[in-house]
């Protein structure tokens, strides 16, 4: 799968390209929901800020277990500096277009991002959303 840069919102190319420079520092090759929802994290504005708003240790100890996954995912051992999506990924991002779709959103923004997470069950990304109380409602 390859991504449509067109169909996102300035904030959701942003996080794209947040979880691509997480992948890139942690030298690995493919981006996973774990990546991509830490990049929702970083986000100053962004949607997790707003969803965690009164509860800044919970953000900590999300974003302490997903760099803890994160850190124990396989190094690149090539030269290759090329980035794949994971299928997880790729999956997160159907189903963020499912949502837009579904809201009659032309563009993906981190919003559908993290419905996408949210709706993606079996990632460690979704369990820590879950296990936070964040769910899909």
């Amino acid at each position: 799968m390859s991504l449509d840069m067109e169909r996102f919102t300035r904030l959701g190319e942003e996080t794209i390209y947040a979880a691509h420079r997480i992948v890139s520092e942690n030298k690995q090759q493919r981006m996973e929901a774990e990546h991509l929802l830490l990049a929702l994290l970083s986000q100053q504005e962004g949607v997790m800020s707003q969803v965690m708003a009164k509860s800044p240790e919970t953000i900590a100890a999300i974003e302490a277990d997903l760099d803890e996954f994160i850190r124990k995912l396989d190094k690149n051992r090539s030269t290759s500096t090329e980035v794949y999506l994971s299928h997880s990924c790729e999956q997160i991002i159907k189903k963020a277009e499912q949502e837009a779709d579904f809201l009659k959103d032309e563009f993906l923004t981190p919003e559908h991002l993290l419905l996408g997470v949210i709706n993606h069950t079996g990632t460690t990304a979704s369990r820590v959303l879950r296990r936070a109380g964040i769910t899909y409602k």
